[in-house]
């Protein structure tokens, strides 16, 4: 192969490594610019909410908690949150509670989870709590405040 060739074939490859690595780039981006992000907050005055503090809105959202040792409980569905949006927990309230976590999707409906633990926060791809069948999930209205 003379250098003519050699460098056809190394223009090709970087074309080609080019085209996936702004490909992939660009994915990302669009995940990004429509992913919500829940975290949960304790204010003295009014106890636990969720916000939003994503790109997109969280939709079919589900908050659970979970003592130590346990699998999740009591999961409750709340509404759509949309972007800075924040939701009472008021059936939780003032609880000492040690884990909370919420499972929700976006609106391409790709599943997210957030959890705290001990105030420390994480959210990733995927459910991380449980599926729940309907009629174990309850809905927020339906709670009473402790």
């Amino acid at each position: 192969m003379d250098w003519k060739q050699y460098t056809s074939v190394v223009a090709l490859a970087f074309s080609v490594v080019s085209f996936m690595l702004s490909y992939s780039l660009s994915s990302h981006s669009a995940v990004t610019s429509i992913r919500p992000v829940l975290v949960f907050e304790y204010t003295h005055e009014a106890g636990w909410s969720i916000r939003n503090v994503g790109s997109g809105p969280a939709m079919n959202v589900l908050v659970a908690g979970k003592a130590e040792g346990s699998d999740w409980l009591d999961p409750v569905r709340i509404p759509a949150l949309q972007r800075d949006g924040r939701f009472p927990l008021a059936w939780i309230g003032h609880a000492n509670i040690r884990t909370l976590g919420a499972t929700y999707v976006d609106i391409a409906d790709r599943p997210y989870s957030s959890v705290s633990t001990n105030d420390l926060s994480t959210t990733s791809a995927g459910n991380l709590l449980r599926a729940w069948p309907e009629s174990e999930i309850t809905a927020h209205w339906k709670m009473a405040a402790p």
